[in-house]
């Protein structure tokens, strides 16, 4: 900033030198060898920062991109305990309301086939096929 600033001090005395009539003065002043190293100074100054913002920017879409991906394999893994434990949830409903009375049914049905007519048919309170069955 400073050697911008300086850039436009220059600047600033050249057109004054040109509104004076001192033209050739502002020419060799704006034109001068100083003048385009000064120049040359401030663009290398500022192709610096640019690499340093480069930098930080780079690094801070590299960490963002490994906290993504981490929240992304969290949010998978559970997505994946929840399938899991709604899968034994189901499991556990169909072994209780379907296949241990089915099994009992069974067992009635085989005894009954066996002329054990003994056999006492389970009390089911369900309002369904299972307990239309029993």
């Amino acid at each position: 900033l400073k050697i911008i600033d300086a850039l436009q001090d220059e600047q600033q005395t050249a057109l004054t030198n040109t509104e004076r009539g001192e033209g050739a003065q502002a020419i060799a002043l704006l034109y001068g060898a100083p003048y385009e190293q000064a120049l040359e100074r401030a663009q290398n100054q500022i192709d610096h920062f640019r690499q340093i913002l480069d930098k930080r920017v780079i690094a801070s879409v590299q960490d963002a991109t490994k906290k993504s991906k981490a929240l992304r394999t969290a949010s998978e893994l559970m997505v994946g305990l929840t399938a899991l434990l709604f899968l034994f949830v189901l499991g556990f409903i169909l072994k209780r309301r379907v296949l241990r009375p089915v099994v009992r049914l069974s067992d009635v049905v085989h005894r009954l086939a066996s002329q054990d007519y003994a056999v006492e048919t389970p009390n089911f309170n369900q309002i369904d096929e299972i307990g239309d069955m029993a």
